[in-house]
């Protein structure tokens, strides 16, 4: 019996943000939603102003069995010139502060937004950095905005070249794969949610240096800069989301001169948390009068190591950020 006409799929547009290395290797895992799919057909907008890019992606779309269209234009400019309604947008861009300028833009309120940056910081390493948001979720499309433009102000340009290129770290490159890899599989899990209306897998922001273990981060703004325990036992006082016991997550601290990324952890054995698994956020068992003098002056050094750790995740104008695609 045939299929009548009111069970066609329905025409679903994605706009896709950048041409370059990340829209290349997650587009089969994009192609693989629109197959699996018995409710909706992914039409997909590649912008890009860099000249051929675009057309490439559009391209290898339409090998993949896809219906793709390009314009060679920024993504801001698409976003303010065309009303996509809401239309997914995924941003595949090595510049944080374009993404967060394509978000104040209100043509975007209505839209599931997924961005996706490879980054690597002060201390060498390198990790992604995922972007999950429902529309209309205006509480975090503010803090991610916030935070991608800070950390816009620090990245160079040609993070690309220093990460992966000739001069970039070898280990970079035998995980880079391994990081292409865990976007795709985000995006295959959280599109097709976004696209039928229901909840993402995901925080708003996450991120992971292995493609396995995955970090929450929680946004807080800092006009001064407070000691990291501190910071951390506030925000613990009224966590914005659930914490298992032995889940980790990093505190993104936007402070005035830098942005300080803390990793957290809440203990198994007790439920407290500690700061880069060193120092306890929560500072009354080791003032209790039951505590050996040795045990203070261990509690003191392994603070002292937690901070001075923090200042390596520090992000700022003489400790750059590198990011691509």
């Amino acid at each position: 019996m045939k299929r009548s006409e009111s069970t066609k799929k329905s025409k679903v547009q994605v706009l896709v943000g950048g041409g370059n290395r990340g829209a290349r290797e997650s587009l089969p895992f994009l192609a693989e939603i629109d197959r699996g799919s018995s409710a909706t057909t992914l039409e997909v907008l590649f912008a890009d102003p860099v000249a051929g890019r675009a057309l490439a992606r559009r391209d290898q779309a339409i090998t993949l069995g896809m219906k793709a269209e390009a314009v060679e234009a920024t993504v801001e400019n698409v976003v303010r010139e065309r009303n996509l309604g809401r239309a997914p947008i995924v941003f595949h861009l090595d510049r944080p502060e374009a993404v967060a300028a394509a978000l104040l833009d209100e043509n975007t309120v209505d839209a599931a937004v997924l961005a996706y940056f490879l980054v690597r910081l002060p201390d060498r390493k390198m990790w992604l950095l995922r972007i999950t948001l429902a529309p209309r979720d205006l509480e975090a499309r503010r803090l991610v905005i916030k935070l991608l433009a800070r950390l816009g102000e620090y990245a160079p340009r040609r993070g690309s070249a220093s990460m992966l290129g000739e001069g970039g770290d070898v280990a970079h490159a035998a995980m880079e794969g391994v990081l292409r890899r865990s976007v795709g599989e985000h995006l295959a899990e959280n599109l097709p949610k976004l696209i039928a209306g229901t909840l993402p897998n995901a925080e708003p922001v996450e991120m992971t240096s292995d493609g396995t273990t995955v970090f929450p981060v929680l946004i807080k703004e800092s006009p001064e800069w407070v000691d990291p325990l501190v910071l951390v036992e506030e925000i613990m006082k009224a966590p914005p989301m659930p914490v298992l016991r032995g889940q980790g997550f990093i505190v993104a601290e936007l402070g005035p001169d830098a942005v300080r990324f803390h990793e957290c952890k809440r203990r198994v054995i007790d439920g407290q948390f500690a700061l880069n698994e060193q120092a306890l956020v929560e500072p009354e068992p080791v003032l209790a009068a039951s505590i050996e003098p040795w045990e203070v002056e261990r509690a003191t050094r392994e603070a002292t190591r937690a901070r001075d750790t923090s200042t390596l995740f520090a992000v700022g104008m003489l400790s750059a950020l590198l990011v691509t695609d």
